[in-house]
């Protein structure tokens, strides 16, 4: 999913997601309990979503939600609290009026990666950005310079 956001063609970007999407699939199939398969298959089918923005998207996204939130329960410490992470995104970045999307759910998510992985580098820097739009910028600097310490 990284490479597609690297393109501004959209037919590109398209292309890209949808092969991450079915390479996702096919792991994921082969290793249900994975907690890598799940992790890049969640990543993909956000990115999906991102791109497709219809009902099917947002159907898709409970199902994203869902399996992290059985790999949370499996295995949280897993990638420095990915699930967490990766649940804190989602909620941030989801539409709050039509879907799940909540501020308050991503901050405790944020949160409680930072408490099971507090030097991980992807927690302080993704905290710090949630934090910075949220206007709390002290906290924020403070996170960023972790991680620049990390």
């Amino acid at each position: 999913h990284y490479l597609a956001r690297s393109t501004d063609d959209k037919k590109r970007r398209e292309a890209i997601v949808g092969e991450a999407a079915g390479l996702a699939d096919e792991a994921l199939a082969a290793s249900p309990d994975d907690p890598a398969a799940i992790l890049w298959w969640a990543a993909s089918q956000g990115e999906q979503a991102a791109i497709d923005r219809n009902m099917k998207a947002l159907r898709s996204l409970k199902e994203i939600r869902s399996k992290l939130e059985a790999l949370r329960a499996k295995n949280p410490g897993y990638g420095g609290a990915a699930a967490d992470r990766a649940l804190a995104q989602l909620y941030r970045n989801a539409p709050g009026l039509i879907s799940f999307g909540s501020s308050k759910k991503a901050r405790e998510h944020f949160e409680s990666a930072l408490q099971i992985a507090p030097d991980y580098p992807a927690n302080l820097v993704y905290f710090a950005d949630f934090l910075a739009a949220s206007n709390d910028r002290e906290r924020a600097r403070q996170l960023a310079q972790r991680a620049l310490a990390s």
